[in-house]
């Protein structure tokens, strides 16, 4: 992943090198990264070759819990990394499966007597993004609280 941000970042000035890499990075050494390759599932968002992002997209979806809180955990596995990029990245896709799933998060919250652990964990891994020195982390995580943010009792 770290080294994936790094030449993320070099993208607008070497794009084919940069793909040269990715290419030989995750489809010719798909096999031997293959345990790896789903931490990559930032780079979706980005404009490497599209043969790539189908191989990271595959892993991605081999690996990645089908339950809402099981994929939340899974992100918030991802929230653990200390790469600011990665992080905002983590916060930005976790945004995403907090819009589109409101009635899994209502469940979550106003289901039971009490609010799901992980719905817990969760709030406590935004508080703390939100305090985050990096603007993009922080911005990003109060994107995904206002998603919480969003949801009505009742």
């Amino acid at each position: 992943s770290n080294l994936a941000v790094s030449l993320l970042q070099q993208f607008e000035h070497s794009p084919q090198e940069i793909n040269k890499i990715f290419h030989y990075l995750v489809l010719n050494n798909e096999n031997l990264l293959s345990s790896h390759i789903s931490d990559l599932f930032f780079l979706g968002d980005s404009k490497i070759s599209e043969k790539i992002k189908m191989v990271i997209k595959r892993h991605v979806k081999r690996t990645q819990p089908e339950g809402f809180l099981d994929k939340i955990k899974w992100y918030l596995q991802h929230l653990n990394q200390e790469i600011p990029a990665i992080k905002a990245y983590a916060f930005s896709h976790l945004d995403k499966l907090l819009k589109s799933n409101r009635t899994e998060i209502h469940k979550a919250i106003f289901a039971g007597k009490t609010i799901d652990p992980v719905i817990v964990e969760l709030i406590d891994c935004l508080l703390l993004g939100c305090k985050d020195s990096d603007p993009q982390v922080s911005a990003a995580s109060g994107a995904c609280l206002g998603q919480l943010g969003a949801i009505e009792a009742g």
